[in-house]
């Protein structure tokens, strides 16, 4: 699954992630364990940005993003700063 490459100030969802991870997010909200959720995601053959399979570990990382709900953080020395980012939001909470 492809990250949001903040670093190169693509602050956009990219339309070939966000199906990915409403499906991700929707699966969740129907109860299924991470480890459901990305072995229904590999049956259907669901790619991943390297060519292999999804993990619970990955799943994991989608549901705990806080870009895919349109937020961004960002560390300034030791206080944190939080902005609304909707090109981002690909969920809602």
């Amino acid at each position: 699954m492809e990250r949001h490459r903040l670093g190169n100030h693509n602050r956009n969802a990219r339309p070939d992630t966000a199906p990915i991870v409403r499906r991700i997010f929707q699966h969740r909200e129907q109860g299924e364990s991470l480890r459901a959720i990305a072995g229904t995601l590999n049956a259907a053959g669901v790619p991943t940005k390297r060519g292999g399979d999804l993990y619970a570990s990955t799943v994991s990382y989608v549901l705990k993003n806080p870009k895919y709900k349109g937020e961004l953080a960002q560390t300034f020395d030791v206080e944190g700063v939080k902005t609304e980012a909707e090109s981002l939001r690909i969920v809602d909470e």
